[in-house]
C-alpha cells in the first residue's frame, strides 16, 4: 500500500468549526431518550432518536435556510417511515419500496447537491419502521403504527429545534446572517455525474432485493445502506472504491467497540451517554476521515437499531453480514462500471481509427 492511499484511508485531514455541528448532533440524540426515560417509555425515546438525526442534514447551510428546508426533509422521512410501517413484515414489498426510495431519494439528493447523508436516512427509517411495528414473535419491537410515527415525528421536532432555537441569540443570528448572505442558491441540475451515480445505485438496489430477502427481516435496510454509503457520493470509480475500503475497515474497527458494548450491555442513562459520545465523535471526524467516522457511527447505529428488542450482540453480528453483502454488491456494480467504460473507450478508439 503506497503512502498516498494510506493517508486517504487513515490520516486525519485538517477541518475547522466542527464543534458546533457535533454539539448539535449530540444534543439532538440525547434529548429524546432522556424524555423517554422520564415518561417511562424508553422505546419511544430510542425510536425518536432516529428522527432526531434530521440534525445531520444540510450542515453547510445557514440556520435560516435549514429552518425552511428541514421540515421538507422531515416530511419525506415520515412518509418513508409510514410506508415502512404499513408494510411491516411484508419482506419483499418492503424491500421493493426501499429500493424505490433509495433510487428516488438519491436522485433528488444528487440533483439538488444537498450533500451527505443523502438518501441514507430515508432507507434507514423505512426499514427501521417496519421492524419496529413487526410482532415480537418475528423479531420486531411490537410497537403500534401510531407509536412509531409519533416517536419519529417528535424526534424530528427535537432535531429541528436544536438547529433553529440558537437563532434567538443575537450573536448567533448575526453570524448566521453572514453565512446566509454568502449562500449558494439552490438549483436542480441533472449532470452526467448525477446520472452515473444514480444509475449505479439503481443497479445496486435491484441486486440488494434478493440478497436482503435471503438474509431476512432484520437485514432489510442495512444491505442497501452499505451500498449507498459506497456509491452515492462519487462518480469516479477510484473514489467510490476507496470509500468501499474505508467502509470495510471502519466497520471492522467499529466491531471491536461493539463487542465491548455487547459485553457491558449499557442501559438507561449509560446507553444514552454512549450514543451521545459516539455521534459527537462522528461529527468531529466525518470531514477529517471517513474510516474513523464510520468506526464511531456504526456502534451508534447498533445502539439505535437494538431498540427493536434485539441484544447489541445480535445486531452487531447482523451488521457485519450486511456490510459485507452491501460492499460486495457495490464492488460488483463498480466492476461492471469499469468494464462498460473500457468497452466504450475501445469502441471510441476503433471508431476514430
Amino acid at each position: 500500500m503506497n503512502a498516498a492511499i494510506w493517508r486517504q484511508l487513515f490520516a486525519l485531514r485538517p477541518a475547522t468549526h466542527q464543534w458546533p455541528g457535533a454539539l448539535q448532533a449530540a444534543t439532538a440524540i440525547t434529548v429524546p431518550p432522556l424524555l423517554g426515560l422520564l415518561v417511562g417509555e424508553p422505546r419511544w425515546g430510542s425510536v425518536a432518536s432516529i428522527g432526531a438525526l434530521i440534525v445531520l442534514h444540510l450542515p453547510d447551510r445557514s440556520r435560516r435556510e435549514r429552518a425552511v428546508a428541514l421540515p421538507i426533509i422531515a416530511a419525506a422521512l415520515l412518509l418513508a417511515a409510514g410506508i415502512g410501517a404499513l408494510l411491516g413484515t411484508a419482506l419483499i414489498p418492503g424491500l421493493i419500496a426501499m429500493s424505490v426510495i433509495a433510487i428516488g431519494g438519491s436522485f433528488l439528493a444528487q440533483a439538488l447537491s444537498v450533500g451527505p447523508p443523502g438518501a441514507l436516512f430515508l432507507v434507514l427509517i423505512t426499514g427501521s419502521a417496519g421492524q419496529f411495528v413487526a410482532p415480537i414473535a418475528k423479531g420486531g419491537a411490537g410497537m403500534s403504527y401510531l407509536e412509531v410515527i409519533a416517536s419519529l415525528a417528535g424526534g424530528a421536532l427535537v432535531g429541528y429545534l436544536v438547529v433553529v432555537l440558537p437563532l434567538v441569540v443575537p450573536s448567533i443570528r448575526a453570524s448566521d446572517h453572514e453565512i446566509f448572505e454568502r449562500r449558494t442558491h439552490w438549483r436542480f441540475a441533472v449532470s452526467a455525474s448525477v446520472r452515473v451515480v444514480v444509475a449505479r445505485i439503481a443497479v445496486a438496489a435491484v441486486l440488494a432485493v434478493p440478497v436482503s430477502a435471503f438474509l431476512g427481516l432484520h437485514h432489510a435496510a442495512w444491505v442497501m445502506l452499505a451500498c449507498l454509503g459506497i456509491l452515492q457520493k462519487d462518480a469516479d470509480v477510484h473514489s467510490a472504491a476507496l470509500r468501499g475500503v474505508q467502509r470495510l475497515i471502519g466497520t471492522g474497527v467499529a466491531i471491536i467497540l461493539v463487542i465491548v458494548l455487547a459485553v457491558i450491555e449499557p442501559q438507561g442513562f449509560a446507553r444514552i451517554a454512549w450514543a451521545t459520545g459516539l455521534i459527537f465523535a462522528f461529527e468531529l471526524l466525518i470531514r477529517r476521515n471517513l474510516t474513523w467516522a464510520l468506526a464511531a457511527v456504526t456502534p451508534m447505529a447498533v445502539l439505535l437499531a437494538s431498540a427493536a428488542g434485539q441484544s447489541i450482540g445480535e445486531v452487531a453480528d447482523e451488521r457485519v453480514v450486511d456490510t459485507l453483502a452491501g460492499a460486495a454488491i457495490a464492488a460488483l456494480v463498480l466492476i461492471g462500471a469499469v468494464v462498460v467504460e473500457r468497452r466504450r473507450s475501445t469502441a471510441g478508439s476503433t471508431h476514430v481509427g
